[in-house]
């Protein structure tokens, strides 16, 4: 990554069909991780998902666009970083 070289990026994407491209960005970036989940204010094992591109989300819009609902697990933030590996101070998260 040029624009920030020496900085850590953990991405968040719960969709299985952008893993692939995901895992290749994160294999010519070795500074760059990927977690397959959801983040939200608690943990589940199974949240609905409306997969539509650009506007895939927890919530169902009001509108004819195809769409396909799928479950994935949700975690907070604390538990979805991978122990011991990151330490995220409150300027980070505010």
């Amino acid at each position: 990554m040029p624009i920030f070289p020496t900085a850590r990026f953990v991405l968040f994407e719960p969709q299985a069909d952008k893993q692939a491209g995901l895992a290749a960005l994160a294999a010519d970036h070795p500074n760059v991780e990927v977690v397959q989940t959801l983040l939200g204010r608690g943990d589940a094992e199974a949240i609905p998902f409306y997969e539509m591109e650009s506007g895939s989300s927890v919530y169902e819009e009001r509108t004819t666009h195809p769409r396909r609902m799928r479950t994935y697990p949700m975690r907070t933030l604390d538990g979805a970083l991978p122990r011991g590996r990151h330490q995220l101070t409150r300027d980070e998260v505010a």
